[in-house]
């Protein structure tokens, strides 16, 4: 779990800490909002996700996956220094980018492949994929995951479950968007065996295409020891990386 943080929010489902951002590790913090509305017949219950803010050695702000930009969360994000990057990982985790981008017109924008063109509306200024920009090179690890052969791309809609995945190596922290979840126990039963039973194999399935595994290799051989998700809780020790491989049924 992330370490405490005093509330100053109302303690939700979609926000257990009660805090607007919360520390994860030095120079990395998470806000936890709601990423839908609350899903019917599932009191209570939505599908929360996390953006994460990084501090760069610069003591510039790099933001991924950004949440909904009320006056609290940008009073908590300029306090921890200036926006700079601001990175949207897959083309579901877009919501919220263009309040960013306006919001902070001297950062650097970024979009997974294919989402500027998609997307022109949004404001993007580039596209991140296997190699990250010059400006937070040193600091990142990247990698496209772009294998899906999903109903959805086939069709010639947009990809649903590719994405950029990024390890943070000062703080080795992974970040995952939707690679990879882990909705906690006290997720609604129908919800949690849903994600974890029925989903995950098709997603599996679905992108286990030729090169797939050449590509998640390099993820295991990064260095780095805490699994931040968009969805659900964090795992990090020394079993981390067992824990990735299981849930891509992925032979280390």
């Amino acid at each position: 779990m992330p370490p405490t943080t005093a509330p100053d929010r109302p303690i939700t489902y979609s926000n257990p800490q009660g805090a607007t951002l919360t520390r994860i590790r030095d120079d990395v913090w998470w806000g936890e909002r709601s990423f839908y509305p609350r899903i019917p017949g599932l009191s209570g219950f939505d599908v929360a996700c996390k953006m994460t803010v990084i501090r760069l050695k610069s003591g510039d702000l790099w933001v991924c996956a950004p949440v909904a930009l009320d006056a609290k969360t940008k009073e908590a994000v300029d306090a921890l220094g200036p926006v700079r990057h601001i990175v949207t990982p897959n083309t579901e985790h877009l919501k919220w980018a263009r309040d960013w981008i306006r919001a902070y017109p001297d950062a650097t924008s970024y979009a997974c492949p294919g989402l500027m063109a998609r997307k022109p509306e949004i404001g993007y200024d580039a596209e991140v994929g296997d190699v990250p920009p010059a400006a937070w090179a040193d600091e990142f690890e990247v990698l496209w995951v772009e294998e899906e052969r999903s109903p959805f791309k086939l069709l010639g809609d947009r990809p649903f479950f590719s994405e950029v995945v990024f390890c943070h190596k000062p703080s080795k922290v992974l970040l995952t968007t939707d690679l990879w979840w882990n909705y906690p126990n006290d997720a609604p039963a129908a919800w949690k065996f849903g994600m974890d039973r029925i989903f995950r194999p098709v997603y599996n399935g679905l992108m286990k295409q030729p090169g797939w595994e050449a590509k998640v290799s390099r993820i295991f051989a990064w260095d780095w020891d805490f699994l931040a998700p968009c969805h659900g809780e964090p795992v990090c020790g020394p079993d981390v990386k067992r824990r990735l491989a299981e849930h891509l049924d992925y032979a280390l």
